[in-house]
């Protein structure tokens, strides 16, 4: 399946209810889960960006239906790129 690298920005709200980040993550996941998806790996990040997932997908429409469906809760804003490994590159 097809791997995704997502580069993730807190919003003013995302960043005033951080507290429920915990949980945010997991419904995050468990969207990702219900289109077959998975999250390989997510970590907090010091940057640009606040967080940077690894997501594998059967497709870019699913990836663009889970992620689409996370950013209308307006706690966070998403830029998502195919990621192909240097193997097969």
């Amino acid at each position: 399946m097809p791997l995704f690298v997502s580069l993730i920005k807190g919003t003013q709200k995302g960043h005033e209810a951080i507290q429920d980040l915990g949980k945010r993550y997991d419904d995050l996941k468990k969207g990702i889960e219900q289109v077959k998806g998975k999250v390989h790996a997510a970590y907090a990040t010091f940057g640009r960006y606040d967080y940077v997932a690894i997501l594998e997908f059967p497709s870019e429409k699913e990836v663009a239906r889970a992620l689409a469906k996370a950013a209308a809760r307006g706690t966070a804003n998403f830029e998502t790129m195919t990621a192909l490994p240097l193997e097969e590159f």
